[in-house]
């Protein structure tokens, strides 16, 4: 990672995150490790960018209603009623298990087609839901359409790396241990089960889960920026999606306050461009940074490219026919082929998902 590299400090992958609202996944992991959250705060406002449009959320409802009324005039009566509603199923989530319970199992897309939201209106909640929780919005469960909409994430100034540091911290204060640089386990499968062995030490035959590289692979991209090279009203933390049609092609911009010594050189700004779900074109960096120059025009004239890190670089592929499901789009916990075989794939960085997968093993094993 080139944190303080030529003077710069980088945000070491996405800042905002939800799951920290009460109940949420992060929030009780935090909780029950006795972790601080810190100096995290609430995000005041980040911004949504389209391919012909740019719109701010803000923690504020009614600002953030009055973005999608000057962008989506024709749809506005009807995104009312679906704040109204969300406002609804919230606070009967909070007096009722029972609507809590069916928030969590259904679908969004058994609200959102009362609506007959336009496309283009559609692509707005969509990209907010592949980002934070690396699902469609139509495939959300409604509690996090919930939380998405009523609630704001929380920013984290380090990214997620921070969040990896304090838990490495809190298993090595509980005894626990850590193995960097290993090699894929050895698994010894008798009986239906299946035995581990790493570096030549004793193999276990209780639960095994396995936490391996997921289908999608993503990119970070760091650079430094002179001030007149921000475009006139950006926010902090941007989402962005170049194309309509290509959804997958997101990606998120994460700029440095102003000012801000420890981030930046004086005049200048820290950038971290997030791809989430693309690798790098075999090389070709430009071709992933042309979309960013659709959203700082004077990227090219005020830029200095400092490195790409591609995270999944050091990770070991998953050994075939381990695990039932070929298939995973997102961090599931999956059944392995042995009685005591489990998975968690990471894709695209989703902690949330991953956080969700972890506490249905962790269930297993009380």
């Amino acid at each position: 990672m080139p944190a303080g590299k030529g003077g710069y400090r980088f945000s070491l992958g996405p800042t905002l995150s939800f799951g920290y609202e009460r109940g949420g996944a992060l929030h009780k992991l935090y909780t029950e490790m006795g972790i601080s959250l810190g100096d995290m705060v609430r995000s005041s406002s980040y911004q949504v960018a389209l391919p012909d449009r740019r719109l701010t959320v803000y923690p504020e409802k009614n600002e953030t209603l009055e973005e999608l009324r000057r962008e989506y005039p024709q749809d506005i009566d009807r995104i009312v009623r679906l704040f109204h509603a969300v406002d609804k199923i919230a606070v009967r989530s909070s007096k009722s298990r029972l609507t809590s319970f069916f928030s969590r199992r259904r679908r969004s897309s058994s609200l959102l087609q009362r609506y007959r939201f336009s496309t283009e209106l559609l692509s707005f909640f969509d990209i907010q839901s592949r980002y934070f929780f690396g699902q469609t919005v139509h495939d959300l469960p409604i509690n996090k359409l919930v939380s998405m909409m009523t609630t704001s994430p929380l920013y984290e100034p380090q990214g997620f790396k921070k969040i990896a540091d304090l838990l490495l911290e809190t298993i090595l204060q509980h005894n626990g241990t850590v193995l960097f640089s290993e090699p894929f386990p050895e698994l010894i499968v008798q009986r239906g089960r299946v035995g581990l062995r790493v570096s030549g030490g004793p193999s276990g035959s209780g639960t095994v889960l396995l936490n391996t590289s997921g289908h999608h692979r993503d990119t970070f991209r760091f650079f430094g920026i002179e001030d007149q090279g921000i475009p006139v009203g950006m926010r902090h933390e941007v989402i962005c999606l170049p194309e309509y049609a290509r959804p997958d092609e997101l990606f998120s911009l994460t700029v440095s306050m102003h000012g801000d010594g420890s981030a930046a050189p004086q005049g200048k700004r820290a950038v971290t461009v997030w791809f989430p779900f693309r690798g790098p074109d075999d090389g070709q960096t430009g071709t992933l940074l042309d979309p960013v120059g659709g959203i700082m025009p004077f990227l090219d004239r005020f830029s200095e490219t400092i490195a790409v890190q591609r995270p999944d670089d050091a990770q070991y592929a998953t050994p075939p026919d381990l695990f039932l499901s070929k298939e995973v789009s997102t961090a599931v916990l999956e059944r392995g082929i042995a009685k005591n075989l489990y998975g968690i794939r990471d894709d695209a960085n989703h902690p949330v998902q991953a956080l969700a997968a972890a506490e249905r093993i962790a269930d297993f094993l009380m």
